[in-house]
């Protein structure tokens, strides 16, 4: 495989819908952790199965990015930037989990919305 760069799209080319799919996509199928059983991988796919919800159009992150851009900011405020951060904290939050349990067993039998 040869890198030939990136591809910069316009951000009207790109609706909220479809950044959200691809990172779901990408935290659900890419193991976050160095681990060789496939319960890690499991329980990123229950976090992601929790985390859908939110996300649909004009749900909560949506309503949320909206509130937050009418808001001052130290720097200015972008809604790429906003959507990295928001997604920086879900992988962290969901490497939190994974650090509790490594093999992710009593994560993944319990209900995540009560972790």
């Amino acid at each position: 495989m040869v890198n030939v760069g990136m591809i910069w799209f316009n951000s009207d080319m790109l609706t909220l819908q479809m950044q959200f799919h691809h990172y779901l996509s990408g935290l659900s199928s890419t193991p976050l952790m160095n681990s060789k059983t496939t319960s890690s991988l499991g329980l990123q796919e229950k976090c992601v199965d929790q985390i859908k919800p939110f996300l649909i159009d004009a749900g909560f992150v949506e309503r949320a990015l909206d509130v937050a851009s009418t808001c001052e900011h130290i720097m200015a405020f972008t809604r790429p930037a906003a959507l990295n951060s928001f997604f920086s904290l879900l992988r962290k939050s969901v490497v939190e989990l994974l650090e509790l349990d490594p093999s992710g067993l009593s994560i993944a039998t319990t209900t995540l919305s009560q972790v």
